[in-house]
C-alpha cells in the first residue's frame, strides 16, 4: 500500500527537526527525523495493526506511537495518508480538530 505524507505532516516534521536541532544538535535531529519517516513509510505494511484514535473513529484516524511521538494516519482509497506527526505532549485534540475539515 502506498504511503502519502500530507502537507501538515511534512510541516510537523520540519517543526520537530528545528526544535531538535536547537536542543540536541543537527546530527541527532536528522537521526530522529529519519526514524520518524521510516516509521511513517512502514505503515505500508499492515496499517490496520495500529489502534483507531479515540474520538476520531468515525474519521478512520489511527495512531502509531514511536518514542515521544504520535503518527496520526488513515487508510483511504488503497493508500495510507499520514495526517500529522506530533510530539506526545502536544494538544492532539486541538491539532486534529483544527485539521478535521481539511482531511474530510
Amino acid at each position: 500500500m502506498k504511503v502519502a505524507i500530507t502537507v501538515p505532516a511534512r510541516d510537523d516534521l520540519r517543526e520537530i527537526f528545528r526544535y531538535l536541532e536547537t536542543n540536541t544538535g543537527t546530527h541527532k535531529a536528522r537521526q530522529i527525523i529519519a526514524e520518524l519517516r521510516e516509521r511513517c513509510m512502514g505503515l505500508q505494511r499492515m496499517p490496520e495493526r495500529f489502534a483507531l484514535l479515540p474520538g476520531f473513529e468515525t474519521n478512520g484516524y489511527r495512531r502509531r506511537v514511536w518514542r515521544d511521538y504520535l503518527i496520526v494516519y488513515r487508510i483511504a482509497a488503497g493508500r495510507v495518508d499520514v495526517l500529522r506527526v506530533l510530539h506526545g505532549a502536544s494538544d492532539l485534540l486541538a491539532a486534529l480538530e483544527q485539521d478535521r475539515t481539511s482531511f474530510q
